[in-house]
């Protein structure tokens, strides 16, 4: 990565990389996004044990993903130039970190100047240029779900750090378990923060329980997701989500991995419950 440390060469490598419209493939953006931020974590909190820094690692992650992508439409770039300033910000901390202790002074660093020097060897000079209005429809959706979706995973990781639980299989867990159909829910426009699942996670230290929380999430956005190919109503659906709990609703998620195999199992009881709450519902109405 020695051959991009000018601005000239930066700037001219990303120009290289940039696709057409045409190319955009908008259902894997999210995917990839989580990819990106769950690497970023492991990564940090390996090589710097430190929460702090793996949340400033992320907040630069973001920007640069969107600034990057939004750029080129390339994902596969802006995957790369996230993983270099990943690197980049490690050997910036653990440097800096090792110097303070030489010096037998206290650690202190500007989290500004990391993050100005993390921009100018990965983002560079870029200028955003005027897209046209389906693009930026689309990408607007797509980064507002992203946003939840860190939030989401910043406060899961903190929460599997300090309860000592195996962090990278829970962060892969999530990987390949909400991104998909968190992205047909924005997809059309219906928003679904993950508040209550953060409020959830805060509260439990359990192995156990937090895979049923997030079983939980994905079970409640595939209901969410029924309950709008039923009434075609974006707007409300999470309000009539919300309209279908129970007491003790935690005891019909199994606390275990969905797998193939197992998905209609994961499905049977707190899934069909809140379906047939949701019809008998619609009947009333009818």
């Amino acid at each position: 990565m020695a051959f991009l440390s000018k601005e000239t060469e930066l700037i001219n490598f990303i120009n290289s990389k940039i696709l057409t419209k045409n190319e955009i493939e908008y259902n894997t953006i999210l995917y990839y996004f989580v990819k990106v931020m769950k690497d970023s974590i492991l990564r940090s909190y390996n090589r710097l044990n430190d929460i702090i820094w793996l949340q400033e690692c992320t907040i630069i992650v973001f920007n640069i993903f969107w600034n990057i992508y939004s750029y080129t439409f390339n994902i596969k770039l802006t995957m790369f130039l996230c993983e270099r300033a990943v690197l980049l910000f490690n050997e910036y901390i653990d440097l800096a970190k090792n110097t303070f202790k030489e010096n037998n002074t206290e650690f202190k660093i500007n989290s500004t100047d990391v993050k100005l020097f993390i921009y100018k060897r990965t983002i560079g000079p870029i200028k955003l240029k005027k897209k046209s209005k389906t693009f930026n429809r689309n990408i607007i959706k797509i980064k507002e779900a992203s946003i939840n979706l860190k939030n989401i995973i910043n406060n899961l990781s903190i929460n599997l750090i300090l309860s000592k639980n195996n962090l990278e299989t829970i962060l892969n867990y999530f990987e390949n378990l909400i991104p998909d159909i968190y992205y047909k829910l924005y997809q059309k426009k219906i928003k679904f923060s993950g508040e209550k699942l953060i409020e959830d996670l805060n509260c439990t230290s359990d192995l156990k329980t937090i895979i049923k929380l997030l079983n939980k999430f994905k079970l409640d956005c595939e209901i969410i997701y029924y309950i709008f190919k039923t009434t075609k109503d974006n707007k409300h659906c999470v309000t009539i989500l919300n309209q279908l709990q129970y007491i003790n609703e935690l005891d019909d998620i199994l606390d275990d991995y969905y797998k193939i195999q197992n998905y209609n199992i994961h499905k049977k009881v707190y899934y069909s419950n809140k379906i047939k709450t949701f019809k008998n519902i619609l009947k009333q109405k009818n």
